[in-house]
């Protein structure tokens, strides 16, 4: 799964069978760029099934009672 960094905006994705040390991140690797795609998808449809936000691109929800 791709690690997002909210307040920096960035993204961070490991192989771990060849980096299990975790030292280089593949995110913006070309060999890499379906991978991305994909799990963004997966991410999305998650949000979508639980009812969550991106809180990157969309304003927070307004909580209760505030």
């Amino acid at each position: 799964m791709p690690v997002h960094y909210l307040e920096a905006d960035e993204w961070d994705l490991f192989d771990l069978k060849k980096d299990p040390a975790q030292m280089r991140s593949v995110y913006a690797d070309p060999e890499y760029a379906d991978v991305v795609k994909n799990l963004k998808t997966e991410i999305e449809t998650l949000r979508q099934q639980y009812g969550e936000h991106d809180p990157c691109t969309e304003p927070q929800p307004a909580k209760p009672g505030k």
